[in-house]
C-alpha cells in the first residue's frame, strides 16, 4: 500500500493506538460504525455488531473498504456470502480469549470432581459434614474436547498439566495430527472413555446439534459436560433429561439456545449444573491483547501481506 490507509477504529483504544501507521477515524459505538464507514480502507468492529450492521458497513464502505476486524469469535450470524461477493477479508477474535476461558473450563472440572456445588450448598444449610467433599481426584481422568483449536489446546494444555488425559477432535486435518487427536467423526466413539466432554467448537450448519440424545447417551455414566462455545452445539431438552436421570453427573454451562437463559429453564434448579452468564471471556487483559492482535494485523494489511484470524467464509470460522 503506497500511501497510510484509513481505518475507522473505536474511540476506546485511542490512547493504545496513539501513532498507530494509518489515518484514523474515531466512532464511540459500534452503531455508529455503519455511517462512519464511508472512504475507508479497513474496520475494525469493536462490540456486537448485527448481521445488518456488518451489510450496511459494507455497503458504505464500497469499493475501497479491503478489509474488516470483528472482535469476537463466534461469525456465525453474519452474511458472509457479502464478503465474499465484495472481495472484503474478515478477521475475527480467535485465540483472544483462550487463556480466560481456559481456567474457566479447569474450575469446571475441579469444580465437578471436588463438589463444589455440594459444598456450596452445605454452607447455605450450615451444615458440617466432611463428606460433602468428595474423595476423587482430578489427576487421571480423561477429558474429551471438541473443537481443539487455540482455544481447546489451551484448555488442554492446563489439564495435562494437572494429570487429565486430554483426546481432541478437530475438523480440519492440514496440520499433523498430535497424540490423542483425531478428526472427522472418530471422537464419538471415545466417548464412552470421557469423564469430561469439553465443547469449543464455533457455530456452523454442521456443529449445529452436534451433541443430541445419541450422544449424550454414549456418554461414560456419570461424566461432566462443559459447553463454553454456542448453545446450539446441544439439544437441550436431551440435556436436561440426561441430567435428571442421574446418568450424566453434570452439565457446567456458559452457553445456551436463548441468552439470557429463560428464568423458568430447567437448568437453573438441576442440582448438578454450575451456570454462567456466557461469561467465561471475561478478562482485564483483553484490550492489550486486542490491540496488540489488531496492530500486528494492520501493519500486515500496509505490507500487503496474509492477516491474522481470517475467517474462512466457506467453513463460517
Amino acid at each position: 500500500m503506497s500511501e497510510a490507509p484509513t481505518v475507522l477504529l473505536p474511540s476506546r483504544h485511542r490512547a493504545r493506538l496513539d501513532g498507530a501507521p494509518c489515518a484514523a477515524v474515531w466512532y464511540e459505538d459500534v452503531g455508529e460504525a455503519a455511517t462512519a464507514a464511508a472512504a475507508t480502507d479497513a474496520v475494525w468492529l469493536a462490540g456486537f455488531a448485527s448481521a445488518d450492521l456488518v451489510s450496511r458497513v459494507l455497503e458504505r464502505g464500497g469499493e475501497r473498504l479491503g478489509w474488516v476486524h470483528y472482535n469476537s469469535t463466534g461469525v456465525e450470524h453474519m452474511r458472509l456470502n457479502e464478503f465474499r461477493e465484495r472481495g472484503v477479508i474478515l478477521t475475527n477474535g480467535a485465540g483472544l480469549y483462550a487463556h480466560p476461558i481456559a481456567e474457566h473450563v479447569i474450575m469446571c472440572m475441579l469444580a465437578a470432581r471436588l463438589n463444589l456445588l455440594g459444598l456450596v450448598r452445605a454452607q447455605a444449610a450450615v451444615s458440617w459434614d466432611p463428606e460433602t467433599e468428595s474423595d476423587q481426584e482430578l489427576q487421571g481422568s480423561v477429558a474429551l474436547i471438541l473443537g481443539y483449536g487455540a482455544l481447546g489446546r489451551a484448555v488442554g494444555d492446563r489439564a495435562q498439566a494437572l494429570g487429565v488425559t486430554v483426546l481432541g477432535a478437530r475438523r480440519r486435518g492440514d496440520e499433523p495430527i498430535e497424540d490423542g487427536v483425531s478428526t472427522g467423526d472418530a471422537w464419538r466413539a471415545r466417548l464412552p472413555e470421557a469423564d469430561f466432554v469439553v465443547l469449543t467448537l464455533p457455530a456452523t450448519p454442521e456443529t449445529r446439534g452436534i451433541l443430541g440424545e445419541p450422544e449424550l447417551a454414549s456418554m461414560k455414566p456419570g461424566a461432566w459436560l462443559i459447553n463454553v462455545a454456542r448453545g446450539s452445539l446441544v439439544d437441550e431438552e436431551a440435556l436436561v433429561d440426561a441430567l435428571s436421570s442421574g446418568r450424566l453427573g453434570g452439565a457446567a454451562l456458559d452457553a445456551f439456545q436463548n441468552e439470557p437463559l429463560p428464568p423458568a429453564h430447567p437448568f437453573w434448579k438441576l442440582p448438578n449444573v454450575l451456570l454462567s452468564p456466557h461469561s467465561s471471556w471475561r478478562s482485564s487483559r483483553l484490550d492489550e491483547r486486542e490491540v496488540a492482535l489488531f496492530s500486528e494485523n494492520l501493519q500486515r494489511f500496509i505490507d500487503g501481506e496474509g492477516l491474522r484470524n481470517v475467517v474462512d467464509l466457506d467453513a463460517g470460522y
